[in-house]
Order: structure tokens, then C-alpha cells, then sequence
């Protein structure tokens, strides 16, 4: 395990109600926190105030996922600040929900370009600190739709589903300098998203969900934490469904 200067933990898309309960529950571990947003930094700067409120060091970083300047620039300003990265939390994604005969092609470039291409330039950006200190955690929050896919919503499964072959195949390039990498995929939460559905559309989601009821977002940030803790030590490559058993 990282010791306590070395626990700094980078989530992106930290504004977003999974990415703020991501931040404070890795906050009860110890972990210093990097915060990144790309618009919205409002939110950030709030979740940063109540880190600190709460004795936690962290630090705030703006810039587009989807464009490598703006990520070597990022990982740099949190170098900087807190030290190198030991957690990379890729969790920054958009939707551009429609039929495919309806989606644009930047309906299709705004969606992959943030999940996928995104996760994929701050592993890059990040890893190399990792190796060189032997010590790494990588998660990547994919989707109930990566795994069994949704109407409306090709570009955002083929997104989220490109991102578990990329936990894969970078967990086997990585595991002998003891960097895990792993996703999670989350059900339907009790998040904004999930608040704007209609009521009858609800209704039928929460038919499809065994256990009855949307997720609570901080079980998203509980497996974070144990995928980041001593209990993900010997786990890389792997995929936590947290979806309340709609998708087995």
C-alpha cells in the first residue's frame, strides 16, 4: 500500500454527483485529492471547500480530457501540488442520448472522445510515475450500458464497453510494476440523471432491478475504495457490477 505522502489520488470529473462521492468517501481513507472539472468548476470549487472543511488536502484542476495538451498540463499542475498520482480515477463522461439514425457524428466524437479516448491519454499521462515507483491503482467507472447496452445510447455503450477492454489489456501491461486496473460499472443511481427520468419510465427500470430500488452513488465510491485499498491488492483486470443485480 501507497504510505500516507504517497496517496494522492486524481478523479476526474470530479463535479458530478459520482465523482463527489468518489472524492469523500477516498477523503476517509487518507487519500489527497486532485479535482478535476472541465466546465462547472463552481461544483469543484464547493466539494474542494468541504474536503478542506474536513481536514483533507486536495487541489483543483480545469482542462479537456479529450485533448492531450490540456491532460500532460493537468497531471503536471497536480504533480505540482500534491505530488505524483498513485490513484487515477477516469470517471469524467458525457451522454448525447438519441437513435442512431438521429446521432450526429459529434454526437458519436463528443461521447467516445470524453469516456474512451479520454481514459486513455490520462493512463498514459499518469502511468509512468506508477511504474517507477512500483505502486499504481487504476479505475475506470464504465457502465451498466458498457456491459448490456440501452436504447438511444450506441455511441455511450460503445464508449463505456471500449473502456473495459482498455482495463484489460492495460492491467496485463502493468502488472509486474504492481499497478492494479480495474472498472467499475454502475447501475441506475439515485443521481440528477436518474431524478430528470419521467415517472413512468422509473417505474420500469426499477421493474427490471431485483433489488427494487436505484443505487445509492455512494456505492460507487465504497468499491473505489476497496478496488484503491488493501482489499484490491491482489485484484486487477476485473469488472465490479454495481447495478443492484439488473445486469448478472
Amino acid at each position: 500500500m501507497a504510505d500516507s505522502t504517497g496517496k494522492v489520488a486524481l478523479i476526474t470529473g470530479a463535479n458530478g454527483a459520482l465523482g463527489h462521492a468518489i472524492a469523500l468517501r477516498l477523503l476517509e481513507d487518507g487519500w489527497r485529492l486532485a479535482l478535476h472539472f472541465r466546465t462547472r468548476g463552481e461544483e469543484a470549487s464547493r466539494l474542494a471547500d468541504q474536503i478542506r472543511g474536513a481536514g483533507g488536502e486536495c487541489c483543483v484542476v480545469q482542462g479537456d480530457v479529450r485533448v492531450a495538451e490540456d491532460v500532460v498540463r493537468m497531471v503536471a499542475e497536480v504533480n505540482r501540488a500534491l505530488g505524483p498520482i498513485s490513484l487515477l480515477v477516469n470517471n469524467a463522461g458525457v451522454v448525447r442520448d438519441r437513435m442512431l439514425w438521429k446521432q450526429t457524428e459529434e454526437d458519436w466524437d463528443t461521447v467516445v472522445d470524453t469516456s474512451l479516448k479520454g481514459a486513455w491519454l490520462m493512463a498514459r499521462a499518469s502511468i509512468d510515475s506508477m511504474r517507477e515507483r512500483r505502486w499504481g491503482r487504476v479505475v475506470n467507472i464504465s457502465s451498466i450500458v458498457g456491459a448490456m447496452g440501452n436504447l438511444g445510447q450506441t455511441n455511450y455503450a460503445a464508449a463505456k464497453a471500449g473502456l473495459l477492454g482498455l482495463t484489460r489489456s492495460l492491467a496485463r501491461e502493468v502488472a509486474r510494476a504492481n499497478i492494479t486496473v480495474n472498472a467499475i460499472c454502475p447501475g441506475f443511481m439515485d443521481s440528477p440523471m436518474v431524478a430528470g427520468v419521467p415517472e413512468e419510465a422509473k417505474r420500469q427500470l426499477l421493474e427490471k432491478i431485483p433489488l427494487g430500488r436505484f443505487g445509492e452513488r455512494e456505492a460507487v465510491g465504497e468499491g473505489v475504495a476497496f478496488l484503491a485499498g488493501r482489499g484490491g491488492d491482489y485484484i486487477t483486470g476485473q469488472v465490479l457490477h454495481i447495478n443492484g443485480g439488473m445486469y448478472m
